[in-house]
């Protein structure tokens, strides 16, 4: 874009400059953030997720060694039906509370690790924020000391103080 596009919509040099740089900035904070709390926070999720998947996997393979028991046992002794009951109910009530608790334990500990990130990006974030705006400001102070010296040397101080007095001279004429 040529800069007579902005200064047709009203905008100065500094004005683009540092619409670019808010731009960059913004583009470099996202890929901050992306990298120090999004991506770390989604291996924890995944994670956790794996450790609950085999929790689960344990529980289901506990399952199947319990109907194994039973079965083994209904083969062997026929009679005792009534036993058998008694233990497949215990044996279910058993596994429904581990099951249970295991899940309870897992929902805990995955809601603590989520606390934790969102705590830890928040700070992440927070901190990437001063920096940058504070190096923003580093850099616009040094391109407005860069911009002022260039503008107004001295042949052009002496134009303007010319012009200054010429014109308040036609002014006091008149």
């Amino acid at each position: 874009m040529s800069l007579s596009l902005f200064n047709h919509l009203g905008m100065t040099g500094a004005q683009v400059f540092d619409w670019l740089v808010s731009i960059a900035n913004f583009g470099i904070m996202f890929i901050l953030f992306r990298l120090v709390v999004i991506i770390p926070m989604q291996e924890a999720v995944k994670l956790r997720e794996q450790r609950v998947a085999l929790r689960l996997k344990e529980i289901d393979k506990i399952a199947k060694d319990a109907q194994e028991t039973k079965e083994t046992f209904q083969a062997r002794f026929g009679q005792v039906d009534t036993v058998l009951a008694e233990v497949k109910e215990a044996s279910d009530r058993s596994l429904a509370q581990v099951k249970q608790r295991l899940e309870e334990r897992a929902e805990a500990e995955e809601k603590y690790i989520l606390e934790k990130a969102k705590a830890e990006a928040e700070a992440l974030k927070r901190e990437a924020e001063v920096r940058v705006r504070s190096q923003v400001a580093d850099k616009a102070v040094a391109r407005a000391e860069v911009l002022l010296n260039f503008a107004l040397d001295a042949g052009s101080q002496n134009k303007i103080l010319t012009a200054s007095v010429k014109k308040m001279g036609e002014l006091s004429a008149s």
